[in-house]
């Protein structure tokens, strides 16, 4: 047990100093005992170590108050490297991000879910691989590898609970992975990867507490306070998208009808717009002639387009969206009253400003005691890039927290 507490004091202290290092810009030996409250000794042995390690770099020397003049270094974010992948139903990102979440290289490929759990875990365990070779980063340079998946994560046991995207249950990634690569492994769902993302390094940073609200082909949330996320009992919290607006609604992929997701996502308004067109109830012209079969993406940005225009039937359809998301945005604001509520996704990304002032109207509109409050909505600041920094995120709390 005293063996056991030792080495963790020592793994204790070397976060707290790693972790004041990579916080400031420069800094000496003498500050970091002001700032930690460690002895001087512990201090010198720990920042010999991280030197040895490469964590830290010697920048030259400080003015002396009295007797030698100080050694300064600071925070080498080159170090080491996360591997963090972005691992959707339709495509699998991948990104090598240093230890100050910039992103340094950036691929996607086609995951194939349908062909199977086994059959897309070994391919991006491949890809893996593959990217450590392709950037030359020797595996002693690998922190760890992050993974965010469309789904309910239970984090600690790294196992996709359920996911309708994939028409997964309980699968161990975390364990699979970290089988067939043999490095540390985390897990999240991409909800709140995105939102740690914002919140440490995108629109949040500077909030205490922020939900998250990602739009795209779902509708995924994740609440933040003091840096960390709220998981919920059973890892199932902030299921905005699977909340019930519109009774006997569309059908959703989770089996239920009238979820918030098959009435106001990216998909949604996109396969209203499909099955307005083929009706005739929107005129076939232009780009809105071949929506259908497009990239999510390119879809949601013709529909923007034909709004901002002006067309009626579009108008419609983003305005009853609109009105059954803000007024779920209102419901949440009321129960967590967050600081800051953070849009991200493709619809949030492309959307020139009607879909948004459609769902702020709505949200002031049905907020309880909205004069009360100054909670503001703002779209991603990172944007497509806020899953694959915020998975890199989960992993740094396992460095420096």
């Amino acid at each position: 047990m005293k063996t056991a507490n030792r080495e963790f004091m020592r793994e204790w202290n070397r976060k707290l100093v790693l972790r004041q290092i990579r916080k400031e810009k420069e800094t000496s030996q003498i500050n970091l005992v002001k700032k930690t409250k460690l002895s001087a000794g512990t201090i010198v042995n720990i920042t010999k170590q991280l030197r040895k390690e490469g964590f830290i770099r010697y920048t030259g020397k400080g003015k002396s108050l009295s007797g030698r003049r100080p050694e300064k270094f600071c925070f080498n974010s080159d170090a080491r490297h996360v591997i963090s992948v972005a691992l959707f139903a339709l495509e699998t990102k991948i990104s090598v991000i240093d230890l100050n979440g910039k992103i340094k290289h950036k691929l996607s490929y086609p995951t194939e879910h349908e062909k199977g759990e086994k059959t897309v875990l070994t391919n991006l365990a491949k890809q893996v691989k593959s990217t450590l070779l392709k950037y030359s980063i020797p595996k002693e340079k690998l922190n760890s590898l992050s993974v965010s998946i469309e789904g309910s994560v239970d984090e600690e046991t790294g196992c996709l609970k359920i996911s309708s995207h994939f028409g997964w249950k309980n699968v161990p990634v975390r364990d699979t992975l970290e089988k067939m690569l043999g490095c540390k492994t985390f897990i999240e769902s991409e909800g709140r990867a995105m939102a740690l993302g914002e919140y440490y390094f995108g629109a949040g940073k500077k909030a205490d507490s922020m939900l998250c609200v990602d739009i795209d082909s779902g509708i995924g949330t994740a609440f933040i306070k003091n840096g960390e996320v709220y998981h919920g009992a059973h890892n199932l919290e902030a299921e905005l998208g699977h909340s019930l607006v519109l009774e006997d609604g569309p059908l959703c992929r989770c089996g239920r009808k009238g979820c918030l997701e098959v009435v106001s996502s990216g998909s949604a308004i996109i396969k209203r717009t499909e099955e307005m067109v083929r009706t005739g109830r929107i005129k076939k012209q232009g780009s809105l002639a071949k929506i259908s079969g497009l990239p999510e993406r390119e879809a949601i940005r013709i529909i923007f387009e034909m709004a901002e225009k002006k067309d009626a039937a579009v108008l419609k359809i983003l305005e009853d969206a609109g009105y059954y998301l803000g007024l779920s945005i209102a419901n949440m604001i009321t129960y967590v009253d967050p600081e800051i509520i953070v849009l991200t996704g493709y619809v949030s990304e492309e959307d020139p400003g009607v879909f948004l002032n459609i769902v702020d109207k709505v949200y002031k509109e049905k907020l309880f005691l909205p004069n009360m409050r100054k909670t503001k909505i703002v779209k991603s600041a990172l944007g497509e890039d806020s899953v694959l920094i915020g998975g890199a995120a989960v992993a740094y709390k396992g460095i420096f927290e």
